[in-house]
């Protein structure tokens, strides 16, 4: 079935999914195209029981301060008021449902409760899909969004939720998915016109600074600005645009409507109220007529806002009396790469580093974490791993991650919460407290930030092994959950014991797949346990290389061993679970949830200890299974 609205390469690559998942629903197919193209690449971290909840059949994702909701209209059916209504009303159900504590089995819905339950505000955005066309205009569709904000905003049950929703048809979702298909800058050469000046013959001031980087200052007509966005929005290229741009643009309301309304009613003031662009580029030329400036490799570091909001002006808007301050730099002098990016990332973070900036966004720009990214990607390459290290914007290999469904990528948090939970044992810190991890200024960054030299691929292939084990433990334990929720539903226990278990498999992921790598480290180094209470620096463990580290499964065969390693990491699990689960419910306070316990790295130590002593070495039949399981080569 076609997509109706897509454009034809995307309406290619969702024909072949069809081919390839005959064996799901059409309405389920659609959801993990959705969730593969878009939602992946977006939070890439989100596992696929984060991402699929049949129950309310919505595609969602929990993610810091903010709550997501993906939902998409069948696929059969075009986007009319019914649907909307409908779609609306399932959303605010559940909502409902959650405040009311009923049926919560899933992180997402406890991470919300609580959320809820402490009181404060919660900032919720819906996102929903209609599969085919509109058959009601954009206004009906606002007008229905509208009302149904106001109504879930009185509604006593959901006073703290501050509600954002967005609709998409085929088009908007393709114009999502092309974030991630970007190139460094616009392909070519651009031409904008300038404000003639009223009292000189330049219409530019040059400014030459230390390090000979020509720059520019001038005044940009607002229509050339919208007459290059158009072009490339014909092509899907907008984001091209702003590819080197530390953060996307975000649609504020509030600020866009301001913006909107100077152009609309007072087009004059527009250059004095608006802070301006960043643009760089290559061979920048005033002196063509002295009109025109034209740059080759265009990228606007600051002022993505503007200039979309410029861009998507209605035809008949006249755009003749708004002009934009710009700075323009020309990069060509630089002789090396590197420099390059380490100059556009100097400009990019400190033309951006403002509030609604993600503090993963200004890690991204680092020169060290984009290196990285390079060497990890080729160590997957050469070792044919699925997983690939993606920082904020997408690549050509993450081009590669979308036409290879299966490729598992992981973004900078996830691999810093990786670092926390799997080489330090800190899984309740990297549950709950990740964000104080990723503040360019904390001090626990600049410690962590050395784990970008410590698991450098290219020095030792063993550090790749180990993150892609780690990976592979957390993916199998996350799928074990969700299929082991199910069969606890229909155990024969009562409601407390029965409440307690599925409490802990929602929240006790990280500690199960601690368990598994501090297991392996014990084998290693038979003093792990006992030291790692007592060391006040765990990272000059690792960072000192006083501990040895090494791949969690020996292993000679990445892929076909991989999937034997999965199969037998399943099946202990199954016969397992209940000697892990017992081990930590004898060491949690009573004074403690289940959701709380697993966010405290002293409570996952007691656990390890009772756990590795008393069942690992207590008995011999679960350390040889251990041992068979790590290593599949004898």
């Amino acid at each position: 079935m076609e997509w109706q609205g897509f454009p034809y390469e995307l309406r290619t690559k969702w024909e072949q999914f069809q081919k390839n998942n005959l064996n799901k629903s059409i309405n389920r197919q659609m959801n993990e195209f959705i969730s593969e193209n878009y939602v992946a690449n977006k939070w890439p971290s989100a596992t696929e029981e984060e991402l699929f909840n049949e129950k309310i059949d919505l595609i969602n994702y929990f993610r810091d301060d903010d709550f997501f909701l993906f939902k998409s209209i069948p696929l059969d059916k075009n986007l009319n008021e019914q649907f909307l209504n409908l779609s609306l009303l399932s959303v605010e159900s559940f909502l409902v449902d959650v405040t009311k504590e009923r049926n919560i089995d899933n992180d997402f819905e406890e991470e919300l409760l609580i959320s809820l339950k402490n009181k404060n505000k919660v900032h919720l955005r819906v996102e929903l899909f209609a599969n085919r066309n509109f058959d009601i205009s954009s206004e009906e569709i606002e007008r229905i969004v509208k009302k149904k904000i106001r109504e879930i905003e009185k509604n006593k049950y959901l006073q703290q939720v501050n509600l954002e929703i967005n609709v998409y048809n085929g088009e908007g979702l393709a114009n999502l998915i092309n974030k991630y298909s970007y190139q460094e800058g616009v392909k070519g050469t651009s031409i904008l016109k300038i404000k003639k000046s009223d009292d000189s013959s330049k219409n530019y001031l040059k400014e030459a600074n230390l390090e000979n980087i020509p720059i520019y200052i001038t005044i940009l007509n607002g229509a050339s600005l919208k007459g290059i966005y158009i072009d490339l929005k014909k092509v899907n290229r907008v984001y091209d645009l702003f590819s080197l741009n530390v953060r996307e643009y975000v649609s504020l309301k509030r600020v866009d409507s301001q913006i909107r309304d100077t152009i609309e009613k007072d087009p004059n003031r527009f250059f004095i109220y608006n802070n301006g662009l960043t643009i760089v580029g290559k061979n920048i030329d005033f002196n063509i007529d002295g009109k025109t400036l034209k740059i080759d490799d265009m990228c606007i570091l600051n002022g993505a806002q503007t200039v979309s909001i410029i861009g998507e002006t209605d035809d008949q808007e006249d755009l003749s009396k708004v002009f934009v301050l710009a700075k323009v730099i020309d990069i060509s002098n630089f002789n090396r790469m590197d420099d390059v990016e380490e100059f556009v990332a100097g400009i990019s973070l400190a033309s951006n580093n403002q509030k609604p900036i993600k503090n993963q966004d200004l890690i991204s720009q680092i020169p060290l974490v984009r290196k990285y990214q390079i060497k990890f990607d080729k160590a997957s390459e050469k070792f044919g791993s699925l997983l690939q290290f993606q920082i904020k914007r997408s690549d050509e290999i993450k081009n590669q991650i979308k036409k290879i469904n299966k490729q598992k990528p992981i973004d900078i948090d996830g691999f810093i919460k990786l670092y926390l939970w799997a080489l330090l044992s800190k899984p309740g810190t990297s549950r709950s407290s990740i964000n104080s991890y990723l503040s360019l200024d904390s001090p626990k960054f600049k410690k962590i930030s050395r784990i970008f030299e410590y698991l450098d691929p290219e020095k030792k292939a063993e550090k790749f092994f180990f993150i892609e084990d780690t990976w592979l433990i957390k993916d199998v334990i996350n799928k074990f959950v969700g299929k082991k929720l199910k069969s606890v539903e229909l155990e024969s226990i009562n409601d407390n014991l029965k409440r307690e278990k599925k409490e802990f498999l929602n929240n006790g992921r990280l500690f199960i797949s601690t368990i598994f790598i501090d297991v392996r480290k014990t084998f290693n180094d038979k003093n792990y346990l006992e030291n790692l209470k007592k060391r006040s620096n765990v990272e000059n463990y690792w960072i000192e290389e006083q501990g040895k580290l090494t791949a969690v499964f020996d292993r000679t065969d990445s892929i076909q061993q991989t999937k034997l390693i999965k199969e037998k990491l399943l099946k202990f699990l199954d016969e397992e679970f209940e000697s892990i689960y017992n081990a930590f419910f004898a060491i949690k306070p009573n004074t403690k949830t289940t959701a709380n316990a697993t966010k405290e790295d002293s409570i996952y130590y007691e656990f390890a200890k009772k756990y590795i002593n008393e069942e690992v070495n207590g008995k011999e039949y679960i350390k040889k299974r251990f041992i068979d399981l790590f290593k599949l080569v004898e």
